[in-house]
């Protein structure tokens, strides 16, 4: 096992392209965090987890298991880093992990724009390690490169302590420090051997949806029909009639949209599937009529459907009555597009 080294070889190393990495042979192996500054989410309804990796670089074909050790390390999430991109004809001025994360520092870089744009509308002045009770590893110690691969990941999955903590968020306050403590490759190059990821978590439901439905305006006094608007469910249709639903508690997102009109929606999820609807700025008193409001309770994200049967006073002698359907189009989790899956095991 060769411990960490910053040599010119490992500089090399890390600044050759993943492609490379896996395609050409090298004179030296290497095993490093791809990322080291990142933000991660824990998905409520997902299983609250997410993967945390290392690549082998240099060699085209892993001939053998590879055992990687690893430690967490909550200093780095609030400590001087500068000794990690140092050498010995060089001295950094001090920098942190938020510094970079935040855009402040310039001695750090990172790659993904939604991850400083997250730590910037957080508003926090620096990250808080994430406290240990909150978390467990599927392997505290190692992790292990399989041979014919080049990855290796550890599972890191949040409790129920994390979302009852008052920090957590959708925008991140907590994150944990990740550092390789010794691989076996010939070597682990410094600047890349640890990885600080800020975290925050979101609700299943959050994205985008395509919007269908009807609502229906009714003289209190008579039940005639005062107003009607249909807009039928059409997949693909304009980006104006789309529904965005963002997280804003575990348990609650609101919508974009009330019905076809301008407002928004409070929607709290039930344990079996029921939903809960208010209006987010407190201007209606909203009441379910109907089958309700429910959604499938699908795991597959194209599966998913949310039906919005809901009424409201509207303090002139008449009703508001909404009959809509949402139908899942795409969420961006972690920088990714995501609009699909066929493994409902990977939403457990």
């Amino acid at each position: 096992m060769k411990k960490i080294k910053f040599i010119v070889a490992a500089a090399a190393l890390a600044c050759t392209g993943c492609y490379d990495d896996y395609v050409k042979d090298f004179e030296h192996t290497g095993i490093y965090m791809p990322y080291q500054y990142d933000l991660r989410t824990f998905v409520v309804g997902e299983g609250m987890r997410f993967d945390v990796g290392v690549v082998l670089g240099g060699t085209s074909a892993n001939g053998r298991d590879r055992s990687v050790r690893y430690a967490v390390e909550p200093a780095l999430v609030t400590g001087n880093l500068a000794s990690l991109l140092g050498s010995d004809d060089e001295e950094l001025e001090p920098f942190t992990a938020f510094g970079v994360m935040s855009g402040a520092s310039a001695s750090g870089s990172v790659s993904q724009s939604y991850v400083t744009d997250a730590v910037k509308a957080s508003g926090i002045s620096d990250l808080t390690p994430l406290p240990a009770e909150y978390f467990s590893l599927s392997d505290p110690e190692r992790m292990v490169v399989r041979s014919g691969r080049h990855t290796a990941t550890v599972t890191v999955k949040a409790d129920e302590r994390f979302l009852a903590d008052p920090h957590a968020s959708p925008l991140p306050y907590y994150a944990l420090a990740f550092r390789i403590a010794e691989a076996d490759a010939d070597v682990v190059p410094l600047e890349k051997s640890f990885a600080v990821i800020a975290v925050r978590y979101e609700n299943m439901l959050f994205g985008n949806y395509w919007h269908g439905g009807v609502t229906t305006v009714k003289n209190d006094a008579t039940g005639e029909v005062v107003e009607k608007n249909e807009y039928p469910l059409e997949i693909p249709h304009d980006d104006s009639r789309v529904y965005t639903l963002t997280t804003v508690a575990p348990d609650a997102l609101t919508t974009s949209r009330l019905g076809d009109w301008e407002g928004s929606l409070r929607l709290t999820l039930r344990d079996d599937g029921g939903l809960d609807v208010a209006s987010a700025d407190g201007r209606y008193v909203i009441e379910p009529f109907g089958d309700g409001c429910y959604f499938n309770r699908a795991k597959r994200l194209q599966d998913r459907r949310l039906f919005l049967n809901y009424k409201f006073a509207n303090g002139d002698g008449t009703t508001t009555y909404i009959e809509d359907v949402l139908v899942f189009r795409n969420r961006v989790r972690d920088g990714v597009n995501e609009w699909q899956d066929e493994n409902p095991e990977n939403y457990k």
